[in-house]
């Protein structure tokens, strides 16, 4: 039999192909229902349709198979999570304090944290980067955000805490209107009030 045309050779290059379709597909689009494909990191499941592609090559020298190992290195180049940190390797890394200005303009510092459940204060570490906004995911108690709002800003900053979800967000300034769910909407007010209140869910 021909060894390029060997049927396991042309099926292993089959599967890595449409492995890979499916990946794009998912990775691009994220739906929930396939949740538990995504969670996992994409070069996971490029390792496997590699795994196809080149043993079809070096096994049976199968057509396609090069190419299909060439869209997978593509593929996990352009949609891996640890893809944009190699593209800023050796780049100047933040500093802290105040975001620097930027076209004559003072940009926003945001940072995303998750509390991962555990109630040991967070904001000695964000402290130092002074942001103006803070999205938090996991927070075990709800007492923590007005916490974590005094230790940034004092009287100069707002909070809000979505019970359901166990998220929040905390902001120099004030919040005049907060749309709490699977997303949290703002309309931010930058000039702060004295007047604080006790703990917000809405």
């Amino acid at each position: 039999m021909n060894k390029t045309r060997h049927p396991v050779g042309l099926v292993l290059v089959l599967l890595s192909l449409v492995l890979n379709f499916i990946s794009v597909v998912l990775y691009v689009q994220q739906p929930d229902t396939f949740a538990a494909f995504t969670v996992l990191p994409i070069w996971l499941w490029g390792a496997l349709g590699l795994l196809f592609s080149l043993a079809s090559y070096f096994l049976f020298r199968s057509p396609l198979s090069l190419f299909t190992s060439t869209m997978w290195f593509l593929v996990i180049l352009v949609l891996s999570d640890e893809a944009p940190g190699l593209v800023r390797f050796g780049q100047t890394t933040p500093e802290d304090g105040r975001a620097a200005p930027y076209l004559n303009r003072q940009p926003l510092r945001v940072i995303t944290c998750n509390w991962s459940s555990d109630s040991r204060p967070i904001g000695p570490a964000i402290a130092p980067w002074e942001p103006d906004i803070v999205f938090i995911q996991e927070m075990p108690h709800p007492y923590l955000i007005k916490q974590l709002a005094d230790t940034l800003y004092g009287n100069t900053g707002d909070y809000r805490y979505d019970e359901n979800h166990a998220c929040g967000v905390v902001l120099r300034g004030r919040i005049k209107k907060a749309l709490l769910g699977a997303s949290i909407s703002l309309a931010v007010s930058h000039r702060p009030t004295p007047q604080r209140k006790p703990h917000r869910t809405g």
